[in-house]
């Protein structure tokens, strides 16, 4: 099974505590009980981010910059930087350095785990053991599906993702996106 969800077909959700939006692009298997979530996040306000107890988040900045502060370890993070992962129990305290800053948040519970990466054109990847891989699309994008031949074109802030495909390599042609491998621990 594979699909694309463009982010803007997708309604925006005010967090609870008023610091920003988020657009959820996928959960998996299914909504209410996912053990995968991905969503875009829009941050409006510094602030503190939700507990999430039994997640390990993973977030990617696509624009602006901001520090994520875990008790006295500070991360100053903008759109050149590789993903940030940590456990979403931890107390996290989100400052603005921008206006406002997006976000590519990737959360999994136990038995799945991620393995997220960023990559421009003509950077590659090769994949180890996994069942699903989710493309996000940073800008209009081009990638090379490896064994497969296919070849996929995106849309700027799109997410493709496909299940037990025999994707063994990712090569980027154009663009740039955000890789999100997802296997069992």
């Amino acid at each position: 099974m594979s699909f694309i969800v463009n982010a803007s077909e997708v309604p925006h959700t005010p967090w609870k505590n008023g610091g920003g939006l988020t657009q959820e692009l996928l959960t998996w298997p299914e909504k209410g009980d996912w053990q995968l979530r991905i969503s875009l996040a829009t941050i409006e306000e510094s602030g503190l981010f939700s507990n999430f107890e039994g997640v390990q988040r993973t977030f990617t900045i696509i624009d602006g910059q901001l520090t994520l502060t875990f008790d006295k370890i500070v991360y100053t993070l903008n759109h050149k930087d590789e993903a940030l992962t940590f456990d979403g129990s931890i107390s996290c305290h989100c400052h603005l350095i921008s206006v406002q800053a997006k976000a590519l948040n990737i959360m999994s519970r136990s038995p799945y785990a991620t393995r997220v990466v960023r990559l421009d054109a003509g950077g590659n990847i090769k994949f180890t053991d996994g069942p699903c891989l989710a493309l996000f699309a940073i800008e209009n994008s081009t990638v090379h599906l490896g064994q497969t031949e296919a070849v996929l074109t995106m849309n700027a802030e799109s997410l493709f993702w496909v299940e037990n495909a025999l994707i063994d390599e990712l090569n980027i042609q154009s663009g740039k996106v955000i890789a999100c491998m997802v296997f069992r621990t």
